[in-house]
């Protein structure tokens, strides 16, 4: 129920990927004799933006989606979160896109829909929230929370500023 920050207002596309379609892929690729030596890009077809993609997650799991909309350049100066290294939140700063016609048209990479694996990990990740507690960056968590109140503060109190007076 904590807000989760948006860079930008989550309004990047991202292309993701399902980890069992890509264990399949790799399967795929050690059968394929043109697949020797060769590069491929890995990911969904589908390219949600940011704020689409955490709303399937939130829908998966019955949840309301509690977002607060920043700028990223102030996320980058101001939250002391490791926004700069894209480690803390890679995929919702920038449009992500790649190519897969090679992958698909030489190994056969085929997709989960979106909404089938989100499904399945926000299942799993209920189901085993200890698991959440030891993914990487849980421990700032709260600066991520203490950060989206100062920042939905700092909106009103400009907001009042401007609003007409009697």
């Amino acid at each position: 129920g904590d807000p989760i920050l948006l860079p930008a207002g989550g309004k990047h596309a991202v292309q993701l990927g399902y980890s069992r379609d890509l264990a399949r892929c790799i399967v795929d690729c050690r059968a394929a004799p043109k697949a020797v030596r060769q590069v491929y890009n890995f990911g969904q077809r589908e390219l949600p933006r940011w704020v689409h993609f955490l709303e399937s997650m939130a829908r998966a799991a019955g949840k309301p989606l509690n977002t607060v909309a920043i700028p990223s350049e102030i996320l980058h100066r101001h939250s002391e979160l490791p926004w700069y290294d894209g480690s803390y939140a890679p995929f919702c700063d920038d449009n992500i896109s790649m190519s897969l016609s090679k992958a698909e048209r030489e190994i056969g990479l085929a997709f989960t829909p979106l909404t089938e694996w989100v499904k399945t990990t926000t299942e799993w990740y209920l189901s085993n929230p200890a698991a959440l507690q030891n993914t990487k960056h849980a421990d700032l968590r709260w600066k991520e929370v203490l950060f989206a109140g100062k920042w939905k503060a700092t909106i009103e109190r400009l907001h009042s500023r401007f609003e007409p007076q009697p």
